[in-house]
């Protein structure tokens, strides 16, 4: 070793990089101009013997071992810069040649960086990503491909101020983290690396050391794209297929769906495996689709995403836009599934990303998933606002996103959620809510009214917080639509019943009214937070064989006719795709159904007092007060002439029953003057459309009444004169049995009397006799007394 080149040797510096410490390789690695030439320096562990070819000359210079462990330096003579590559050969001989990643300077990697940016802008852009107001972060974080002192290669960023040391590892440099350690930007906390002819989809990930000297694999944040093989590994760039991928949707713009039909139908990502589902869908009836878990998750949750920015792999970001766009000319919307409150725990996730809690607050239980390992997003830092609105615009504008569905939003909404006393601290007020995660919610509504008209936002909350669908004006979220988890939580215990018993909790059915209009909402049949035991409504029916089916389609039925956008699973569809596409159309078609969702005049109950009988009747209206009214009989046992009130006189006809017309007549029935009465099927769903009678039919009535009430007449007179005429025979008979009985009670009078006249000269006879004796016996006591007185 020459004294003059041990001399220039940076020996303290030397040993950061040898021992994969150094936050800034680019003050020592690489070439620069010095006193005695031109020094270049470079760690390469693996090599036994490394060589400098400098561009135009055909000798090597061989470099000087300064360290054992692989670092190497050469002394060029002249002080002026030069191009060169490196010859290493490794200790099984092999020798290979490449462009040396330090040769590119801080100042010319910051510059490519700040180019890739939008409009050449990213320099603002950064100091906006810093900030928390960057919508396109992803633009110039994560790896990207540039092009620095005319050499093609890749840049990459990554925010992770807190890091020892950062290294991008893959097989181009056999995962060795102690090669290719980042630059440290200390006014951002950004490490940064271009590394030349590196092309897209390279596998690679960050290797971090920790301040405690742990050692970590950590995905990419930002990565468009995952490694199907490597669990950890991002895809470098962006897939050029993706890149060049070619929209035919430029005609398609979403609708304002607030008085508008939406039916939706979920899938999962994976469903896009199918070739044939873009065509099952529009077969449905649906006319917008909702993707589960589009990112790589792990446990098949989207809570525990990995990669925010990278399509699952086992799709793929190509046959996810061609889905969109085949969506798109079908004139069907795409929402997706978006998870901005948790990430996963795992170790290749953003917890702990650089030793401390840079993304995240910590760990969170949630009850109801207990299996599930994650923690939520730190809303107060700037950087993980920038990162989360950046991943928002990002599926707009790259897959032509119309809306997203906000996973587990109450988590988001509450700094307490998951979390025992004493893990969490107080807001500023002394309140649990999160006032930083409430605003970045209401920025993310005026982001994307921005950039997209009627984008749809919906919510998954089930906290009860108020106003999530409220205007940002009046403090509310900005939410489009929130999901009613209440609604589903209510029926399906109702459809677990046995129908005999389902009486015994009606009002079930009717308790989502009470708070129907606090905000707009979306109901429907989601596999995303059902909590059943089993699987898919006709797992949960408590019965076998063919009525099977129809109890699922009262459950679907009452949904489209209860207020509220639609949601249904594909799975949700099986056995029932024809029914299912027959509500969709009557859906799309019938106003009444739609229009005044959010109107407590579009809504009435028609009959929710027959539980004995279990069934339960709307009456829907549209903005125009023309009206329907859908029937459900949650029972396999057909009602005949079963009594529905109505509003007005008219034809009521029975749309989903082969147009049965049933005549409304002036009967009282829960407080209608109006009634209509109909046959309902066993386990049957009916929609009356109304229709007023025509002249020449109100003449008919009108006959056939004034009929009705002569017949009527007459046969009261008929009856009347019947009854006088059974009175009249009633009391003749009544005369002549009178008149038997007196002629028999006078032959017993007289020979009464008869008797008695005997009796009476009897009983003078035998009066006289006595008076005779008594005269007798006195006459001779008489003379008994003469004779004594002599």
């Amino acid at each position: 070793m020459g004294n003059r080149l041990y001399d220039l040797m940076d020996w303290p510096s030397i040993e950061g990089v040898v021992y994969s410490e150094c936050d800034e390789p680019m003050e020592l690695l690489g070439g620069r101009i010095c006193k005695d030439g031109f020094l270049i320096q470079t760690f390469a562990p693996d090599a036994v013997e490394m060589n400098v070819r400098v561009d135009g000359r055909k000798k090597l210079y061989p470099m000087e071992k300064m360290d054992e462990a692989g670092f190497f330096a050469v002394l060029l003579p002249g002080r002026k810069k030069f191009s060169y590559t490196f010859v290493k050969e490794d200790i099984y001989g092999k020798k290979t040649e490449y462009k040396d990643i330090y040769s590119y300077g801080r100042q010319e990697c910051m510059q490519a960086l700040l180019k890739i940016s939008q409009n050449g802008r990213s320099e603002y852009n950064i100091n906006k990503f810093m900030t928390g107001s960057a919508q396109d972060a992803y633009k110039y974080m994560g790896s990207h491909e540039a092009v620095v002192d005319g050499i093609s290669g890749m840049i990459f960023g990554i925010w992770a101020p807190d890091a020892r040391r950062v290294s991008v590892i893959g097989a181009f440099n056999k995962w060795d983290g102690r090669v290719f350690q980042m630059e440290k930007d200390y006014d951002t906390g950004i490490f940064f690396l271009f590394i030349p002819d590196m092309k897209p989809k390279t596998p690679y990930c960050y290797e971090i050391k920790l301040k405690d000297g742990q050692v970590v694999k950590k995905a990419d944040p930002y990565a468009q794209s995952a490694s199907n093989d490597v669990i950890y590994a991002s895809l470098a760039g962006v897939n050029p297929e993706e890149k060049n991928f070619k929209w035919t949707d430029a005609d398609w713009k979403q609708e304002d769906t607030k008085h508008k039909p939406l039916s939706i139908c979920e899938i999962d990502i994976l469903d896009l495996k199918d070739d044939t589902i873009e065509d099952r869908i529009e077969a449905l009836g649906f006319n917008c689709v909702e993707i589960m878990n589009v990112c790589a998750v792990r446990n098949g949750s989207s809570a525990e995403t990995i990669n925010f920015y990278a399509v699952n792999c086992e799709v793929g970001g190509l046959r996810l836009k061609a889905f969109i766009d085949k969506m798109h000319k079908k004139n069907i919307s795409v929402i997706i599934d978006w998870n901005g409150a948790f990430m996963s725990q795992g170790e290749y996730s953003l917890v702990y990303f650089d030793g401390t809690h840079l993304y995240d607050t910590g760990k969170v239980n949630l009850d109801n998933h207990p299996e599930l390992n994650v923690a939520s997003f730190d809303y107060s830092k700037p950087q993980v606002r920038s990162f989360l609105m950046s991943n928002i615009r990002y599926w707009i504008e790259e897959y032509h996103v119309d809306g997203l569905k906000f996973s587990e939003t109450a988590s988001m909404l509450y700094l307490d959620y998951g979390r025992k006393p004493g893990e969490w601290i107080p807001n500023i007020y002394g309140g649990k809510e999160n006032i930083n995660a409430v605003e970045f919610i209401q920025n993310v509504r005026k982001m994307v009214d921005s950039l997209q008209k009627n984008t749809i936002l919906a919510a998954e909350e089930s906290s009860g917080w108020q106003f999530v669908t409220g205007d940002i004006a009046d403090g509310g979220l900005g939410f489009d639509y929130k999901w009613n988890d209440g609604w589903k939580k209510e029926l399906v215990p109702f459809i677990e019943m046995d129908p005999l018993f389902r009486k015994g909790i009606y009002g079930r059915l009717t308790y989502s009214m009470l708070y129907q209009y606090s905000d707009d909402f979306i109901i429907g049949f989601s596999r995303n937070g059902y909590g059943w035991k089993k699987g898919i409504l006709k797992d949960i029916v408590p019965v076998n064989g063919e009525d099977v089916l129809n109890h699922v389609k009262t459950a679907l039925g009452y949904m489209y006719f209860h207020p509220g956008k639609k949601l249904i699973n594909i799975k949700e569809c099986s056995g029932v795709e024809k029914f299912v596409a027959q509500m969709n159309n009557l859906y799309r078609n019938t106003k009444a159904l739609y229009e005044c969702d959010d109107n407590p005049s579009g809504f009435e109950w028609a009959d929710d007092i027959s539980a004995e009988e279990t069934v339960i009747a709307v009456l829907r209206r549209d903005e125009s007060g023309q009206s329907v009214i859908g029937a459900v009989n949650f029972t396999p046992v057909e009602r005949k002439e079963f009594c529905i009130g109505v509003d007005e006189a008219g034809k009521y006809t029975d749309v989903l029953n082969d147009s049965v017309v049933y005549e409304s007549s002036e009967h009282n029935w829960n407080s209608k003057d109006e009634s209509v009465f109909v046959d309902l099927k066993p386990l049957g769903i009916s929609l009356y459309t109304y229709e007023p009678y025509t002249e020449i039919e109100k003449e008919r009535i009108k006959i056939e009444k004034e009929t009705k009430e002569a017949l009527m007449l007459a046969k009261k007179e008929a009856d009347e004169a019947k009854a006088v005429k059974d009175a009249a025979i009633e009391r003749a008979k009544q005369a002549k049995e009178a008149e038997i009985i007196a002629l028999a009670a006078a032959k017993e009078a007289e020979k009464a009397e008869k008797e008695a006249a005997k009796k009476a000269e009897e009983a003078r006879i035998a009066c006289i006799k006595i008076d005779e004796n008594a005269k007798k016996k006195l006459a001779e006591l008489k003379k008994m007394e003469e004779k004594q007185g002599e």
